[in-house]
């Protein structure tokens, strides 16, 4: 609800969390109600010296409001964290690629997600149609709809005559 609230107030907000692993996945929770709601955001990593924002702001007012000027945008931040430090290893690519397909896969913009399908694509090696076809496959998140629709099937093939049969009390003018 109050992401819901603050999408109604502004056109981006900015998220302020800590660089270590819980801090990591409240901010990847964080994005993913934003985008629920078509809220844009930014991501500020707090430095590990200060324990929250409340201390950082009170020893260096200054050191703050940079922080908060410098957030990178929140799907960056996030295709940035998935691919770490893959390096040139085959397992290393894979084991990023895998984990960046989750992320992209919960870009609710298609003209976004795929900007960052061919930036990750490009840090990882791998062509952006690879990527974005396991991005296609992976169930979405993040306010995408996940619902497919098909056609449905084909009516079965009418024998010669059988046309007929049966339709004489029919009305015509209804389906």
């Amino acid at each position: 609800d109050q992401v819901r609230i603050l999408a109604r107030h502004a056109d981006e907000v900015v998220l302020c969390f800590d660089g270590d692993s819980a801090g990591r996945r409240a901010a990847e929770r964080a994005v993913e109600l934003c985008a629920a709601e078509r809220l844009s955001g930014r991501i500020a990593v707090m430095p590990s010296e200060y324990k929250d924002p409340d201390e950082m702001v009170r020893v260096d007012p200054a050191a703050f409001a940079a922080l908060i000027a410098a957030a990178a945008p929140e799907w960056q931040v996030l295709v940035e964290w998935a691919i770490g430090a893959a390096g040139a290893e085959t397992g290393e690519r894979r084991a990023a690629a895998e984990r960046v397909v989750g992320v992209l896969a919960g870009i609710p913009e298609a003209a976004t997600r795929d900007l960052y399908i061919q930036e990750a694509a490009r840090r990882l090696e791998l062509s952006a149609s690879a990527l974005a076809a396991d991005v296609g496959r992976t169930p979405s998140t993040g306010g995408r709809s996940s619902v497919r629709l098909s056609a449905p099937p084909p009516p079965p093939p009418v024998t010669a005559g059988a046309a007929e049969v049966g339709l004489e009390d029919e009305d015509p003018g209804h389906p």
